[in-house]
């Protein structure tokens, strides 16, 4: 099963993923920083059967596959080669936009293609 939603190249939106970030207490400004810098970054290109993720240079595919959809979200069961196992994961689509649930916040990634 293939959800069309998914199909083309995404990048990580960082100003969208922290428009309404609030820093945990007692987070430094130098912490909050550092998260920052880590996304916006982050371009993923789904296929029908593969997802491509790139970051900075270092390219990563695996395969994937959509477990269920809704006119608001796809689950996908895709593998995660740090764990070495597959994981479920929910896309919820929000125009032009996805999110996924990634660092205890919502990472919002924009279609680029």
């Amino acid at each position: 099963m293939t959800d069309r939603r998914l199909l083309g190249t995404w990048r990580s939106d960082r100003r969208k993923t922290f428009r309404h970030f609030v820093p945990r207490p007692g987070a430094t400004p130098a912490a909050v920083r550092r998260l920052r810098a880590m996304f916006g970054r982050l371009v993923v290109r789904w296929t029908p059967a593969r997802c491509h993720s790139e970051l900075d240079g270092h390219w990563v595919s695996t395969p994937y596959e959509v477990v269920a959809s809704d006119p608001e979200c796809v689950v996908v069961r895709c593998y995660d080669p740090l764990t070495k196992d597959y994981r479920l994961r929910q896309l919820h689509f929000d125009g032009d936009h996805y999110w996924v649930w990634a660092w205890g916040l919502r990472e919002f990634f924009k279609r680029v293609e």
